[in-house]
């Protein structure tokens, strides 16, 4: 079974890394669910089902009609989600302890990571943006022309 970000979180040595990726697994309840893969270059081939064949009822002796299922090679471009969280040091100064500000800044950051994974999840369009993914909501309904995606 593939490495989910919550084993991750567990398994890290870094407190930081570790508080981020707990807090972004708190607020996503999808990531929280989804296994992780190792992938070697910039994409990732999958067969998506087109049809998967037809069944019916036979009596006896009929003859059996043969129907195979048909797939179409689909390819995902790996995206990048983050966002910078810098702190300024002179405002760090009014803080009893520096840490303070620090954690607020990136855990406002990872919440925000995975509120924009969350929709990218569902309503991705890699049309409208080049960098994002598809989400479920295109992947769902099939092939589609551009026309059928720009709004």
């Amino acid at each position: 079974m593939p490495l989910t970000l919550t084993d991750a979180a567990q398994l890290s040595q870094d407190m930081l890394v570790r508080g981020v990726v707990e807090t972004i697994v708190e607020e996503s309840a999808v990531l929280r669910y989804l296994p992780f893969i190792q992938i070697v270059g910039n994409s990732l081939r999958y067969n998506q089902e087109v049809s998967l064949g037809s069944v019916d009822f036979y009596g006896v002796g009929d003859t059996w009609t043969e129907s195979a299922m048909t797939t179409d090679e689909k390819t995902a471009q790996l995206a990048s989600l983050g966002g910078d969280a810098d702190v300024d040091a002179f405002l760090q100064q009014p803080y009893s302890t520096p840490n303070d500000l620090r954690a607020l800044v990136i855990a406002a950051k990872a919440k925000a990571l995975a509120h924009a994974f969350n929709d990218t999840f569902f309503n991705g369009d890699a049309v409208a943006g080049p960098l994002q993914f598809d989400g479920l909501t295109h992947l769902a309904v099939g092939p589609r022309t551009v026309s059928q995606r720009v709004e």
